[in-house]
């Protein structure tokens, strides 16, 4: 099976993990350059993307995890902005505003709703057959 064969949505899904990745080398390549010490989880996204392309339910299954946990950053992010807590997007800091705190919100509840996006592509019956993970019996 080629990858024009996979559907359309889990071929978004694994070109987002190797854009996540693209951007997080990017990150921690500019870091370096500017004298920052920049570990960014992130970069295990990479090689999920292209594990996914394999369709081996070992690269299903670490996506998944690795979405939930961005997940659960990404809400903890949320209460700091609403806490009033400096929160950084993409390495600048929003501030104290309320505008930059409406901006943090707004990306934030994007962020979330695209990795439960990913999650539910991930988790649809057919796409689980695809990687050989057997149904679940309701």
């Amino acid at each position: 099976m080629s990858a024009s064969d996979m559907p359309r949505a889990l071929r978004v899904v694994a070109w987002l993990c190797i854009a996540q990745g693209g951007i997080a080398i990017a990150n921690m390549t500019c870091g370096v350059g500017g004298h920052r010490n920049v570990i960014d989880l992130s970069i295990a996204m990479l090689p999920v993307g292209l594990g996914l392309f394999t369709r081996r339910a070992g690269w299903r299954t670490f996506a998944l995890a690795m979405f939930v946990l961005f997940q659960f950053l990404v809400v903890l992010a949320g209460i700091a902005i609403v806490a009033g807590i400096a929160v950084g997007v993409a390495g600048q800091n929003l501030g104290p505003g309320p505008v930059a705190r409406a901006f943090g919100l707004l990306t934030a509840g994007l962020m979330f709703w695209l990795l439960q996006w990913c999650v539910r592509v991930l988790c649809r019956d057919d796409d689980r057959a695809r990687f050989g993970v057997p149904r679940v019996a309701t």
